[in-house]
């Protein structure tokens, strides 16, 4: 999950903010990854910015969004795309998501230089159909944003790139 493996985590723990919609709420994603955490001994302090069926383009014309994000210095920012977006054709997702994540990831930068964007995945889709958007939000296509590994199954924190 998201906390395993973050040595630095420590007792003041990690401040993230989760950006996205009902995937990241319906479950409790961020209650369950603060749990984890504190049966590791660690401590999550999250907030979390997310509204029935959004896309990333909606949270970036959300001022509460943005409010959220220059809130406080997060160490990590998690955005989670609606979870069909990342399948659509590569001009849609070229023209419907690309430019929204960069947009948030330069917003979220501008606010707090030091934060790490995440990039969460949602169910269903095959890696054949996910790698090549995956691909453009690392360094390929759009160099100026800052995007770290994510697996099938867990976040990878350290920030190394595949």
């Amino acid at each position: 999950m998201l906390v395993a493996g973050v040595p630095w985590c420590g007792s003041a723990g990690i401040r993230v903010l989760f950006i996205g919609n009902s995937y990241i709420y319906v479950n409790d994603l961020p209650g369950t990854v603060a749990a984890i955490a504190q049966s590791l001994g660690d401590h999550v302090d999250y907030e979390v910015a997310a509204s029935g069926g959004y896309r990333l383009m909606q949270h970036v014309q959300d001022g509460e969004t943005a409010v959220k994000i220059r809130s406080r210095p997060w160490d990590f920012v998690v955005l989670q795309e609606q979870s069909q977006v990342p399948a659509f054709s590569d001009s849609q997702v070229d023209r419907e998501m690309v430019p929204y994540a960069v947009q948030l990831d330069h917003l979220i930068h501008t606010a707090h230089a030091a934060t790490r964007t995440l990039f969460f995945a949602t169910w269903g889709w095959v890696p054949e159909i996910l790698a090549p958007v995956f691909r453009k939000l690392w360094h390929r296509d759009h160099p100026e944003a800052r995007w770290y590994r994510v697996s099938s199954a867990s976040f990878d924190l350290t920030g190394h790139r595949e």
